[in-house]
């Protein structure tokens, strides 16, 4: 772990400026862990050519004032949980017990109390050594009183971000993550992530801000884990995708915003094994099948349920259920392409490939056929195919020019 220090009468100015290079972990629960959940003061330390493999988490960041961190050529293989876990803190009340009232919650509801770092159980003053919650400590702990005059503890709390360079990772868990952050800031440049699971998710629905998420040169082969997603933004972003191929569905929360600069999508003809926790027991998408077969796997589970999976047909930009207003703002505003009419077709199903497919079915099509069609008409517009209808039957050899376009500017549904 690389933690800050405790500091007594005056504000933290911890970690600057640390290397930390050729370091390499396996069959652990946690590779490397950067921070603290006390929100400790690290800035720009630099990770270089570091390798984990078969853990539960690979890199989890945690705190507040922790800026900077840099990964140049980190690889991560064989993670069950995440790659990267990205936690970000607001500041959180430490209570007495369960009893002493809750001051403030977080942005998405949940109450804004100290919990430990998988947030599967609440830290009390009780728990803490006591020259954490001395008097003279300012930091990263700190009192204040409430507007009943009452001294509460507090955690430290804010932003972080990360940079990665050359990101080289592979998992065969379906249930992974290569990137998972909640409102901590993620930069990747180039990366090659082979196997399963999804690629980014960004989890809480947080504003807009003056930082953005970037995706840059992302060659990856994921199926999009349990639900059929490389990424989830279900907060407003934005997001930058400039080029990259993904194999799953982007899948975009209420506002969220992406500038999608040269970013594809393709979709294999094969399916794939996957690895599930034992004992998994909720509902299965049904491009994931159950072999009832076993397999062993290092860290900390021994083992794992195997199972098939095959990749989302046509995918492209998505809505997460229940949300609305994504915007996605591409350079590229149309797609062109020519299909064949068979021999007395009077109409042609067009399936949208690559960037063409779109969230929803608000783009517009013009047709231009080869041969004389009579009257031209498009029926059935969704947002991976059209159907394309004329009034004469075709002759040989027949082809229709399509052109897809739309605004460089659009929303997936209501503002």
């Amino acid at each position: 772990c690389y933690r800050g220090g405790i500091e007594r009468g005056v504000y933290a100015h911890g970690g600057k400026n640390n290397r930390f290079e050729g370091i390499t972990i396996f069959n652990v629960g946690i590779g490397i862990e950067v921070g603290g959940l006390f929100g400790p003061d690290l800035v720009g330390a630099t990770f270089i050519n570091t390798t984990v493999t078969n853990v539960r988490i690979g890199y989890r960041l945690m705190g507040c004032n922790v800026t900077s961190m840099v990964f140049i050529n980190p690889l991560v293989a064989e993670f069950e949980e995440a790659g990267f876990q990205i936690k970000a803190f607001g500041g959180r009340q430490i209570r007495v017990s369960k009893d002493e009232p809750i001051v403030q919650r977080h942005a998405d509801g949940r109450p804004g109390v100290l919990m430990d770092p998988d947030e599967e159980r609440e830290i009390f003053q009780t728990d803490l050594p006591a020259w954490l919650s001395a008097p003279g400590v300012t930091y990263p702990t700190w009192w204040s009183a409430n507007a009943a005059g009452k001294r509460v503890l507090w955690a430290g709390g804010g932003n972080l971000d990360v940079t990665i360079y050359g990101l080289l990772a592979h998992s065969s868990h379906l249930n992974s993550w290569v990137i998972d952050t909640n409102w901590g800031l993620v930069r990747v440049y180039s990366a090659r992530i082979e196997g399963m699971g999804g690629i980014f998710r960004s989890s809480v629905p947080m504003a807009a801000g003056n930082y953005a998420n970037v995706l840059m040169d992302m060659a990856t082969t994921s199926a999009g884990g349990l639900n059929g997603n490389a990424i989830e933004l279900h907060g407003e972003g934005p997001l930058y995708l400039i080029g990259g191929t993904y194999r799953a569905n982007i899948a975009l929360g209420g506002r969220s915003l992406v500038y999608a600069f040269g970013a594809r999508f393709e979709t294999p003809d094969s399916s794939s094994e996957a690895l599930l926790p034992l004992g998994y027991d909720r509902p299965l998408d049904q491009r994931i099948k159950r072999t009832g077969e076993t397999r062993a796997v290092s860290c900390e589970r021994g083992q794992a349920e195997m199972v098939r999976v095959t990749h989302p047909r046509n995918p492209g930009f998505i809505n997460l259920p229940g949300s609305h207003g994504a915007r996605v703002h591409e350079l590229t505003q149309s797609a062109r392409m020519t299909v064949s009419a068979l021999k007395e077709q009077t109409s042609v199903e067009v399936k949208l490939a690559g960037m063409a497919v779109q969230p929803d079915a608000n783009y517009q099509v013009a047709v231009t056929p080869n041969f004389n069609a009579g009257g031209v008409w498009v029926s059935r517009k969704q947002r991976d195919s059209i159907t394309v209808n004329f009034n004469h039957p075709a002759p040989p050899g027949a082809t229709l020019d399509v052109l897809i376009s739309h605004d460089p500017f659009r929303g997936t549904g209501k503002p």
